[in-house]
């Protein structure tokens, strides 16, 4: 990571530097970490030089402003807060995965600079830039939607807090976490369903799949789905494919053995 500069996936360069203590001690708060403050805070105080701000951003940043995170894509945050992390730990990330075929114990290492970058699609970049949501054809529905950014992590995640704490007697529908956020991901359905959630319970699982296909083909980030292989037990060699545990503690405090070693360019 030359000079700390971070290439994210909208083509968006910043150059970040290491956490402060101001800022590491944010991650003894529990609830600063689910809401996502502790890494609004990391953003604010460690990638706000921009070095390039790529299609996605040249009219809506200057220089001499500050980068407003709130408003960046979603896969740009993430590849930053990567970037912060590695200025700030530049060892490999280590740690322990249960085995899915023995339930073993698996010790695993990551460089997270050999973590791929899927770049954001033009279309993408220019619906984001145009203010335009996308849209998903499902025959008898369309299903609109916009790039994810930070403020719209906020605002789906406020929503659902409210569903959830909703006194039950007045709701109609159980809260669930998975058909809920599914929902709230959608900035409208054309024609408009008298019920989305029934709609959406009643979909055909195919256009479910479809609707989740095009969330995936239109955005950009770091892949992070990891596939451990359980080689130190030669007899078992299962696969397991875990998810980069981004959001722990564990991740941002990495083991005290590995800080000799350096996955940096």
């Amino acid at each position: 990571m030359e000079d700390n500069i971070v290439s994210c996936p909208s083509g968006l360069r910043v150059r970040v530097s290491k956490l402060k203590v101001r800022q590491f001690k944010l991650l003894g708060n529990r609830k600063a970490l689910e809401t996502g403050e502790v890494f609004e805070a990391f953003l604010g105080a460690c990638a706000s030089e921009v070095i390039d701000p790529g299609p996605a951003y040249v009219g809506s940043w200057s220089p001499g402003t500050v980068f407003d995170w709130k408003k960046a894509l979603q896969g740009d945050r993430f590849a930053a807060l990567l970037g912060i992390r590695r200025a700030t730990h530049p060892q490999p990330f280590e740690f322990d995965v249960t085995c899915a075929v023995c339930r073993g114990e698996v010790g695993w290492t990551v460089n997270l600079k050999d973590l791929p970058v899927v770049p954001y699609p033009p279309t993408s970049i220019a619906a984001f830039v145009d203010k335009k949501e996308l849209e998903v054809d499902l025959g008898d529905h369309r299903v609109f939607f916009r790039l994810m950014t930070g403020a719209e992590e906020e605002r789906i995640r406020n929503h659902l807090d409210r569903l959830e704490k909703t006194d039950k007697r007045t709701r109609k529908h159980p809260f669930d976490p998975l058909l809920d956020g599914a929902l709230a991901r959608f900035s409208r359905i054309e024609p408009a369903p008298k019920d989305p959630r029934e709609w959406y319970e009643d979909l055909d699982a195919d256009l479910m799949l479809r609707v989740g296909a095009a969330l995936e083909a239109t955005a950009g980030g770091i892949e992070t789905t990891l596939e451990v292989v359980h080689s130190e037990k030669p007899q078992c060699g299962g696969t397991t494919k875990v998810e980069l545990p981004f959001g722990s503690k564990d991740f941002w405090i990495p083991r005290g053995p590995g800080m000799g070693t350096s996955d940096a360019d």
